[in-house]
């Protein structure tokens, strides 16, 4: 199951200016701007639904591999959001320790111009950096607290990257068996 975090990094640039932490002590961050969201078929049903909130029902299977991979929201600065660990600090452990994984799938580039006979395309080489983690308990309705740490990177104008704060979130991830 893949799960896609979505970050809002300029807004959390924005409001934690003044305190942009240190890769042992991030800052802690409201929920508003973070959400995650999974393909339909994996989120348990219920109303209101947690889709795209900071805590996710899920239905899983012992043993189903979650995949975190994350996105920014960036309005016109280029940021990227990288996690660098994921623990548990409340309820009950439903998944085993998150790692990061980096996978190198080839991925398909559009040819530009696009030919007039239609899109074409060419194989590339990408670099994913995900964290993942085996699902260990899937009680119905068992809950597990867990702490994103993740630091902000932001693109310059002339191609540097650089570090500009450290963050942790605490989402809740709730486990459901299949129905």
């Amino acid at each position: 199951m893949n799960i896609e975090v979505v970050v809002d990094a300029q807004t959390i640039y924005n409001t934690y200016q003044s305190n942009l932490g240190s890769f042992a002590s991030p800052t802690p961050i409201a929920h508003e701007y973070i959400y995650m969201v999974t393909q339909p078929v994996f989120v348990t049903s219920t109303t209101p639904t947690t889709q795209a909130t900071a805590d996710l029902n899920i239905t899983c299977n012992v043993g189903d591999n979650v995949r975190w991979t994350f996105s920014t929201l960036s309005q016109e600065v280029a940021m990227y959001a990288l996690p660098y660990q994921i623990s548990t600090f409340a309820g009950t452990n439903v998944m085993s320790t998150p790692l990061p994984i980096m996978l190198q799938p080839d991925e398909p580039i559009m040819t530009l111009p696009v030919p007039a006979a239609g899109p074409a395309y060419t194989g590339a080489t990408q670099y994913d950096y995900i964290m993942q983690a085996t699902i260990t308990n899937n009680d119905a309705g068992t809950a597990e607290q867990y702490k994103v740490y993740f630091m902000l990177v932001q693109a310059s104008s002339s191609g540097g990257l650089t570090t500009v704060g450290y963050f942790s979130w605490d989402p809740t991830i709730t486990v459901n068996p299949p129905a």
